[in-house]
């Protein structure tokens, strides 16, 4: 644009009280949108797929493993409900996701898929996000009790209380968050010129007659319950579990209590989950706290790219979270990698037997050819073993 038409915008603009936006116009974005789509690209088509494959098949191994060693103790209940959580959270977001590769075939088809599975599906994948941070917020507030008050735990934390509390909470985050699956609405028309179905999203009329109230609801008291609170929390009770644990000298010194260890095995691994969770979502609550800072910081700005690309890279660390869970426990507890490895070698031995039974049908010219039951049934010695 040269200075000619420049002033003529200018003075159109000025006289429009416009001129805001047109400075804002001018200025050069800090991102382009080639970046923003090779980064969207490469973060929803390749990125999130592998995590929500490699996550959600963790999850169900650690689902299982919890249910063998059973459900009747805080730390294991505690672990079971986020495992369920962060599946959830990696299989709607996937769900989502997968628009990104049906529009690489068909454009059309992937952004319908899009706007069908907005509405509902994302309000579904914030739920599991955010009871995620609630649940991690009890398991911090737990250890932090055992840690400092270890007589207490055992009356607080009981089994039974224990399912009261995350029945609780679950109604709790259901009710807050319920009100967004009422702010945006499917509808559908035909495209100008192929005359083909397309889908789009527009507010409802419940949204759009309590814009005020809704905004507030949704921008900022739901952003400070369930972003801000929960990390600022988390952090608290880490870096005071920490403090407790270096000034007590049983955690200090190796001692030959059998429930000692235990217990600093369960914290160490529990802290590290908290922990995990505060670096993991970092990205998201900065990406909040500009929001508020900078009200001109939106997805309609001039950095709407900068807004784009770090949700994206906000929405991947949090898939990190949820898939990342499983390792720890792997990593830290040796009860639950001796009960993984147990699993996963029964399942490999039934595949190897039932492969052999095969194989001697097919050689014996497809006669059923009966096998003893010690050779097909494992034995109760090695059923005990699980």
């Amino acid at each position: 644009m040269n200075i000619t038409d420049l002033l003529s915008n200018w003075t159109e603009s000025t006289t429009e009280g416009n001129l805001d936006e047109l400075l804002q116009s001018k200025i050069e974005p800090m991102v382009d949108k080639a970046t923003r789509d090779l980064v969207e690209d490469v973060v929803y088509c390749w990125f999130l797929p592998i995590l929500t494959i490699l996550g959600t098949t963790g999850n169900v191994l650690s689902c299982i493993v919890l249910m063998i060693q059973g459900l009747k103790d805080s730390t294991n209940i505690f672990l079971f409900v986020l495992t369920v959580s962060d599946t959830g959270n990696l299989l709607t977001n996937g769900i989502r996701r997968v628009e990104c590769i049906l529009g690489k075939f068909d454009a059309l088809l992937g952004m319908n898929y899009y706007m069908v599975t907005l509405p509902q599906m994302k309000v579904i994948t914030i739920i599991f996000s955010r009871f995620t941070g609630v649940i991690t917020m009890l398991i911090s507030l737990e250890r932090c009790i055992a840690v400092t008050r270890p007589m207490k735990v055992r009356i607080w934390f009981t089994t039974k209380r224990v399912w009261i509390m995350i029945i609780a909470l679950i109604v709790v985050v259901l009710t807050l968050i319920s009100p967004t699956f009422f702010t945006m609405q499917l509808n559908w028309t035909t495209h100008p010129i192929t005359k083909a179905p397309m889908a789009y999203v527009s507010l409802t009329d419940f949204y759009t007659k309590n814009i005020v109230v809704m905004n507030w609801y949704l921008s900022v008291f739901l952003t400070i319950m369930f972003r801000f609170i929960p990390v600022v929390f988390i952090f608290t009770t880490s870096v005071t579990i920490i403090i407790a644990l270096r000034k007590s000298t049983a955690f200090q010194k190796a001692t030959s209590s059998a429930k000692d260890e235990k217990l600093t095995r369960v914290t160490r691994m529990m802290l590290t989950i908290c922990i995990s969770y505060v670096i993991f979502n970092i990205p998201a609550s900065i990406h909040q706290a500009f929001v508020f800072l900078y009200p001109e910081y939106n997805l309609r700005g001039s950095e709407k790219n900068v807004f784009y690309l770090v949700s994206a890279f906000g929405q991947l660390a949090e898939a990190t979270n949820s898939a990342w869970n499983f390792v720890l426990y792997f990593a830290l507890s040796e009860k639950f990698a001796s009960t993984l490895k147990r699993v996963l070698c029964y399942s490999c031995r039934n595949l190897t037997i039932r492969k052999s039974i095969k194989r001697t049908a097919t050689s014996s010219g497809g006669e059923t050819k009966e096998t003893p039951i010690s050779a097909t049934k494992p034995s109760n010695s090695e059923n005990s073993k699980l």
